[in-house]
């Protein structure tokens, strides 16, 4: 008696070898992903000091710009407030970032009168994790 053998069909389905290239592809997806979301949570974090940063300064030439003229540069409390370092705190409470401030002065006598009436501010903040402290620059006169 001859037995007639059919061929064989194709298994539906995915062989071993199969879904283990494919279980491998999708890990290294998926760590690429993950360093991703380090990078950007590390940047979003930085950027957050940067503005703090920024704020700080922002607010130490306010100081400086309303004060009266003749009480920048003179060591008066104005000058000790304007350089003093800053602190910030979690909100657990504890030490997270430091910056220090130096605020320099320079005096001009923009008219030739022999009377400085001219003052040149720079507001200097570094802060945790900067390349470059943020700078702010301006003048103001006497009047």
């Amino acid at each position: 008696m001859l037995v007639r053998l059919e061929p064989r069909r194709a298994a539906a389905g995915f062989t071993l070898v199969e879904v283990l290239v494919a279980l491998f592809v999708l890990a290294v997806g998926l760590l690429g992903l993950a360093s991703l979301q380090l990078s950007a949570s590390r940047g979003n974090a930085q950027s957050g000091v940067g503005t703090r940063a920024v704020l700080i300064a922002q607010s130490r030439m306010e100081m400086l710009k309303s004060a009266r003229f003749t009480d920048v540069g003179t060591g008066t409390d104005l000058d000790t407030q304007c350089n003093t370092a800053v602190q910030i705190k979690n909100q657990a409470g504890a030490d997270q970032d430091f910056f220090t401030v130096a605020c320099t002065y320079s005096f001009q006598d923009s008219d030739g009168d022999g009377t400085d009436d001219l003052v040149d501010l720079d507001v200097q903040v570094n802060y945790p994790g900067a390349s470059t402290p943020i700078h702010l620059i301006s003048s103001r006169t006497s009047a």
